[in-house]
């Protein structure tokens, strides 16, 4: 479940292909933190979660998920 919505893994697998789909121009399968305000707040939005985030929370958020340490967030 995510925020007042429930959305289940396929549900969202199917949501995150979209929306990387729609800023992963060089289908890298990279987002940097400035693309990943507008992901999140597509995804979100896709998943029926009134939640918007700002530079700051993605850029927080991608400190969270950068687990190699490139500035990029992985979808693999």
């Amino acid at each position: 479940m995510i925020g007042n919505a429930m959305v289940n893994d396929m549900q969202l697998q199917n949501y995150v292909d979209q929306v990387m789909a729609r800023y992963d121009f060089n289908r890298s399968g990279t987002l940097e933190s400035g693309e990943l305000v507008n992901f999140f707040n597509d995804l979100f939005g896709m998943c029926g979660y009134n939640q918007r985030v700002n530079l700051m929370q993605a850029t927080q958020m991608m400190r969270q998920m950068d687990s190699n340490f490139d500035g990029r967030a992985n979808k693999f």
